[in-house]
């Protein structure tokens, strides 16, 4: 869940959709008065086509919405302020980064850093891995290894 500078509410997670067959990742966004946002999604809630599950948001300063989670490997997406997914950030919205054999890592908590820079974290087995991506979704090659 989280906060807009407008005093909006923006709350994610998994649904179960059984026609789906899979969780799917879940937004809705809520006046400052608790009510659905009618200029967000359908009707204030959104059912993402995601099927990874979710664990975290973050919010930009400009409205846009950042989800972390994943599978299998870390993964993000960002929705614009009116609830689609940012065709400017990574392959249509989303980003999936492989770690190849280090086995399921999903990212498990994000940030946003002043300029726009998003760094997401994630465990699994003990390893603790961190990620910087760029604002448009590619990783920050200045940022470790």
């Amino acid at each position: 869940m989280g906060l807009l500078g407008d005093g909006t509410i923006v709350a994610g997670g998994d649904s179960m959709d059984i026609s789906y067959g899979s969780d799917r990742f879940a937004l809705a966004r809520f006046t400052a008065g608790g009510r659905l946002d009618p200029t967000f999604g359908n009707a204030g809630r959104l059912l993402t086509e995601l099927d990874w599950s979710s664990a975290d948001l973050a919010l930009q300063g400009d409205g846009k919405i950042v989800a972390a989670g994943g599978s299998d490997d870390p993964a993000l997406a960002r929705m614009l302020p009116a609830g689609e997914l940012d065709s400017s950030f990574g392959s249509a919205g989303t980003v999936v980064t492989s770690l190849g054999s280090r086995g399921a890592i999903a990212a498990s908590a994000a940030t946003i850093q002043r300029t726009y820079e998003i760094v997401a974290v994630g465990t699994n087995n003990g390893d603790f891995v961190v990620a910087r991506y760029l604002p448009d979704g590619s990783l920050d090659p200045t940022f470790g290894s």
